[in-house]
Order: structure tokens, then sequence, then C-alpha cells
């Protein structure tokens, strides 16, 4: 994976983001007991909302990925997911939990799916 040099420091909360993000980290690493930083307890790691770097694209391997939030990603931001699932990547992130030694870097990417239509049409990339 190669993030470019360039990258902007958001907030999640502002994003309406956060609770995707904690609920992920969660998941991806339930003995460090991730707290919110919105105060729900008192043991635990702290996951601040803040300091977070947003990338415009990312490569994996020989593939470019962008985001459709940023100019620069715009052009990369369409993919497939699970085999046939068209999908579009909003952000692609870089998250750091410092209170680790040494520090834990995760790097994500939040994708949105397309909604499948209602009804069943026969399409090339449905074979």
């Amino acid at each position: 994976i190669m993030l470019p040099n360039q990258f902007k420091i958001i907030a999640l909360r502002p994003l309406n983001i956060y609770p995707i993000v904690l609920h992920f980290l969660r998941l991806q690493f339930p003995h460090l007991n991730l707290i919110s930083d919105a105060g729900e307890a008192l043991h635990g790691i702290l996951f601040e909302s803040r300091g977070v770097r947003s990338y415009a694209t990312v490569n994996i391997g020989a593939a470019k990925y962008g985001s459709s939030l940023h100019h620069r990603g715009k052009g990369f931001c369409y993919g497939y997911v699970d085999g046939r699932h068209a999908a579009r990547v909003d952000y692609i992130l870089s998250v750091t939990i410092p209170h680790q030694i040494p520090p834990l870097i995760v790097n994500l990417a939040l994708i949105r799916r397309f909604q499948e239509p209602a009804f069943d049409i026969e399409h090339p990339w449905s074979l």
C-alpha cells in the first residue's frame, strides 16, 4: 500500500463517520478496548475523532484508488466489491492509535455500495 505524501488532517465527527470508524476498529482490535471521545467509559484507550489523515488516492499494487470527495481522486473512485457489486470510495483514511508502543497505524477506506434495482435486470456484468 502506497499512500501519497499529501494528506489533509480531518475530524471524523463533523463528517458523521466517527461511529462507523470506531465500530470497525473495535471489531479489528477488541483487545485494545477502544472508547469514544464522547466520554462513554472510564477504562480503555481513547480514540480521538480529530487528527485523522485523509488522502485523495492510494496505490495498492498496480491499482490506483481515489476518494470521490477529493478532486484528485474522483477519476479513480469507482470499482467493485465482493465480486460484482458496484461501489464508490468515499474516504481513504489513516488512523493512528498513539497509546500503543509502537503506535498502531490503520489504513482504511470507507466505501458506499450502489443500491441494486428492486427488479431483476439482465446486465452483461450480472452474468
